[in-house]
């Protein structure tokens, strides 16, 4: 047969993807250590969905807000609003989101 099976392409192609991927987040984890604000958002915010990672998820967005990085802020208003690892806190969501609206105007 002179063409693959489309599924060996794809099994090829998987394993390539998943070096890919292994490696990326072992840089974004690196760049997150160092205090890099970005890829504290980016890996903290995949924290959030997890109940046993979500405080060290909250711990990173804070850690990118107060380098005033717009979608932490933006994140860690929605998680005091709607108590997602936190005591809902009205207040703290209203200033978190005050500082969101401040940095992108």
């Amino acid at each position: 047969m002179f063409y693959k099976d489309q599924s060996e392409e794809q099994e090829e192609g998987n394993d390539g993807d998943e070096e890919f991927l292994k490696r990326m987040e072992m840089w974004l984890n690196r760049a997150a250590d160092a205090g890099e604000p970005n890829a504290l958002f980016e890996v903290g915010f995949s924290h959030l969905a997890d109940d046993k990672t979500r405080k060290k998820g909250l711990d990173m967005l804070h850690r990118a807000a107060n380098q005033n990085h717009p979608d932490s802020l933006f994140e860690l208003g929605r998680c005091y609003d709607e108590g997602l690892g936190v005591t809902a806190n009205p207040e703290v969501c209203l200033c978190v989101s005050f500082s969101f609206h401040i940095l992108n105007s």
